[in-house]
């Protein structure tokens, strides 16, 4: 079996964020498992070892570790509270 195409290596604010959506009880489990699961990728803990701990199936850590290296941890961050302040204070005023 060849080394894993899609490694997870997660800075420290992408780290943090990941563990302030997971521990906000705001987000559906479906979205707070992705999450869970780059966690424990960045651990080191193989795909096996994710599914124990997150208890999902064998695929899903591919498919949330091929995302992460696709598309980034925007998905998290776009809901982080930090996120939303610069949004919210860069939005253009409402007109009358």
């Amino acid at each position: 079996m060849g080394r894993k195409q899609h490694v997870v290596n997660l800075s420290d604010e992408e780290r943090r964020t990941l563990e302030w959506f997971i521990s906000t009880g705001e987000h559906k489990a479906e979205d707070i498992t992705p999450a869970r699961i780059l966690l424990k990728a960045d651990d080191g803990l193989t795909d096996a070892g994710i599914c124990e701990h997150v208890g999902c199936s064998i695929g899903t850590p591919y498919n949330a570790r091929k995302n992460y290296c696709d598309e980034g941890s925007w998905r998290f961050i776009a809901a982080s509270p930090t996120a939303n302040m610069s949004a919210n204070s860069m939005a253009m005023p409402k007109r009358d």
